[in-house]
Order: C-alpha cells, then structure tokens, then sequence
C-alpha cells in the first residue's frame, strides 16, 4: 500500500498534481503578502500626512508662543516703567494715582 502510494506521488500525474498544489499554495501566499504590503502603504502614506499636518502645527504654535513671549517680555517692561515712575512719586499721604495713571493701564495691551 505504501508501495503504491509511493508510486502515485512520483509518477508524471502525481508530480504535476504536486506542482499545482504548491503553486496554488505559494500563489496565495504571494497574493496575501502584496494584501498585506498596500495596507502598509496605504497606512504609510495616512501617517506620513498625519506628520506633515502635525509640523505645521508645531510650527505654528512655535510662531505664536514667540509673539506671545514677545508681547509679554514688552508689557512687563512698560509695567517695570510705570512702577519705577509711581515709586518716584512724591508720597503726598493719599493715592498716587490719577485719571492719566487709570487711562494708561487701560492702554496696555
């Protein structure tokens, strides 16, 4: 029987019956490999548009962390003026400030 087996896998039916079996088998692998290589690609390419959206981002809120740092560091020198300038003021025993002193913190912005 085992004989006969045998004989069957190595005559010229049984070597191309084997031959369509492993290119079946080795053609899906083939299919499955190039499935798995687009997904890839296609997630590539999403990931790659994902950082590029996410650099500009960045660069932005570098631009706009700058201008804000910007506009902090020149109201904190106005405020460090007008502080120096109130502290020069003669202590007259009452409030030092005025009307031109309340419209002038209104006007830093």
């Amino acid at each position: 029987m085992i004989a006969s087996a045998l004989s069957a896998l190595t005559s010229r039916a049984g070597l191309v019956a084997i031959a369509l079996v492993v290119g079946f088998l080795y053609g899906h692998h083939v299919a499955n490999n190039g499935a798995k290589m687009r997904d890839l690609q296609g997630e590539n390419a999403a990931l790659r548009i994902d950082l590029s959206a996410a650099n500009a981002a960045a660069a932005q809120a570098e631009a706009e962390a700058k201008g804000l740092r910007e506009l902090q560091s020149r109201l904190e020198g106005e405020l460090d003026a007008y502080t120096r300038e109130l502290a020069a003021r003669p202590d007259i025993g009452a409030c030092r400030l005025t009307g031109d002193d309340v419209r002038r913190l209104r006007g830093l912005r």
